[in-house]
């Protein structure tokens, strides 16, 4: 039942997901998505929500990616993902305050195009 994918720990909760999606292009893919929700102990407040997630597809392979969602108050929040696929690491970060949104957004590293710019002198497009 759902009891089995719900935990109450100290100071919040623990959600056991599983991950499943249906493309026509992309075919299956299936993992787990952990959630860990951290609230303020005194009010019950969600200071910050923990999401990694690990899946496998027949045709794009084995992802992974992490997310965190922050409320350091109750007018400001941050939001940051990291994601690993086929040898790219993407990271992007928004953070809102009072009212004011920022966003940060690139791609930290592309293994495999970094080893053939270095072996053949020159860098690769995306």
């Amino acid at each position: 039942g759902v009891e089995q994918l719900l935990a109450e720990i100290v100071d919040g909760l623990f959600v056991r997901l599983p991950l499943i999606d249906t493309d026509p292009n992309r075919g299956l893919t299936a993992g787990v998505l952990p959630v860990w929700v951290v609230t303020e102990s005194s009010t019950a407040r969600i200071v910050r929500i923990h999401a990694p997630s690990l899946a496998y597809n027949g045709i794009f392979g084995v992802e992974g990616a992490y997310r965190l969602y922050a409320y350091p108050t109750t007018r400001s929040q941050l939001t940051a993902r990291l994601e690993a696929r086929r040898g790219d690491v993407i990271f992007d970060v928004t953070t809102v305050a009072c009212g004011e949104l920022a966003q940060e957004r690139g791609v930290f590293a592309r293994p495999r195009q970094v080893q053939d710019a270095a072996i053949s002198g020159r860098a690769h497009d995306s």
